[in-house]
């Protein structure tokens, strides 16, 4: 594309953001149309057979291309359109047999956690959270909010008090890797070993999430086919689980599960968006690869438990103080 070949303006060095992201974005509409074009031309050229009958007209002709139109077998399901990723999914109750027993299987793993009571484990798993920092943090910042709150009045009260600071982070699946000693580091697997995984499903007693995007930030290198079942049957599983386990709670704690669902599955569309700056970041318009900031973010993953202490092992993260609750 002659849209490749323009330079950003500024400094040999500095590349132009809004340039990049205009070209990209040109780039996508590119593609789409040429793979519209492709499958179109694919449609009207499957029929061919019939141009090298002789061109003299025959009044069977439209019998027989009415035939072939309403003789065409119908398909089952609409193509995937794999190409085309842009479009949101919507929950699909599952119909074929594979899907069927996809979700027999995620009910069956969703169950272990209901049966996983062992305080002696727990207690022994929060010996390695810093505990002690997660609280000063959070007492340093509920110190915050009060003063805040008193400088907009008498009667205003802070936005978070102290218990919330601490429940602020504790309200994301986690990594733990007891055979490793890893904690925290999902990218272990498919960065530091090239392992290749198609599915990774968090469960708790509050539910399931499909966190596969936290462990395979590229799917193209370390993603394998997700063919158990699609996209919209596994999202459809998932909010069955939910249903399932949180049908006896009250309407303040559904609330706050989902709010919590809302902000994890924010935080997983932003590593796809990191994925795609990062290999944006890579493309060097004078034809020179840049070096890839993206191996450079390994590091704080591991390190952000230092930020983002957990005290669980499965899902830490259970904003409910009540030590019964809290190994989820």
């Amino acid at each position: 594309m002659t849209d490749r070949s323009r330079r950003p303006a500024g400094s040999g060095s500095a590349v132009d953001a809004s340039e990049l992201a205009r070209q990209f974005e040109q780039l996508l509409r590119t593609r789409r149309l040429n793979t519209l074009q492709e499958r179109s031309r694919s449609r009207t050229s499957s029929p061919m057979p019939s141009s090298s009958t002789p061109a003299s007209p025959s009044p069977h002709h439209p019998h027989h291309h009415s035939q072939h139109a309403h003789g065409r077998p119908l398909p089952s399901q609409p193509p995937s359109y794999s190409s085309i990723r842009s479009f949101p999914i919507f929950p699909t109750p599952p119909q074929d047999s594979a899907s069927l027993k996809f979700r027999n299987l995620l009910h069956v793993l969703s169950v272990t956690p209901m049966k996983y009571e062992n305080p002696g484990l727990l207690d022994e798993a929060l010996s390695h959270v810093p505990l002690d920092r997660l609280y000063a943090e959070a007492e340093e910042e509920c110190q915050i909010l009060q003063a805040e709150a008193a400088s907009m009045g008498e009667n205003v009260k802070p936005t978070w008090g102290y218990q919330d600071c601490v429940i602020k982070a504790l309200l994301r699946w986690i990594h733990v890797d007891a055979c490793e000693e890893a904690w925290d580091n999902p990218r272990l697997y498919t960065e530091g070993w090239n392992r290749r995984m198609a599915y990774c499903i968090a469960f708790s007693i509050d539910g399931a999430t499909d966190v596969t995007r936290r462990y395979v930030r590229n799917p193209a290198k370390h993603g394998l086919d997700r063919s158990r079942a699609p996209d919209e049957v596994l999202l459809w599983v998932i909010h069955e689980i939910r249903r399932m386990r949180r049908e006896n709670l009250s309407k303040e704690e559904r609330r706050r599960l989902v709010k919590e669902d809302e902000r994890e599955e924010r935080e997983l569309r932003g590593y796809v968006a990191q994925s795609i700056a990062t290999e944006l970041s890579r493309l060097n318009p004078n034809g020179v690869s840049a070096p890839a900031p993206g191996d450079e973010v390994k590091v704080p993953v591991s390190a952000a438990a230092t930020t983002t202490g957990q005290s669980g092992v499965e899902r830490t993260g259970q904003p409910n103080p009540d030590p019964s609750r809290r190994h989820r």
